[in-house]
């Protein structure tokens, strides 16, 4: 499942280079500390599908990947998240975002 050729990284939701002329709005997913300490990477595009109407909706998708995913997403009281550089809460909408990032609440002093 999901070999190297772009129809394998089609099936998993991920972009392979493809230009957005298939429909799906194409976004750099970013992850940060815990985030990207359980994935594995810092950084992916991903299609954005229509069911994906909003941070939290897309945590879910993520989320049913397993492995790393599973373990970044278990707790949504632990997620923060930005849209196109701006802070955003997990019910706020996706649009068409060109880049979505996800990290863990922070602390100040």
């Amino acid at each position: 499942m999901g070999g190297g050729g772009p129809d394998g990284h089609y099936r998993l939701g991920l972009s392979a280079g493809r230009h957005p002329a298939h429909g799906l709005t194409v976004a750099k997913v970013l992850y940060f500390a815990r985030f990207r300490e359980a994935i594995g990477i810092g950084e992916e595009e991903i299609d954005l599908l229509p069911s994906d109407t909003s941070l939290a909706a897309l945590c879910e998708r993520l989320c049913e990947r397993g492995g790393g995913y599973a373990v970044a997403f278990d707790d949504m009281t632990k997620v923060r998240g930005a849209i196109d550089l701006e802070m955003a809460a997990l019910d706020s909408p996706l649009g068409s975002a060109q880049e979505i990032a996800f990290f863990p609440p922070v602390t100040g002093g």
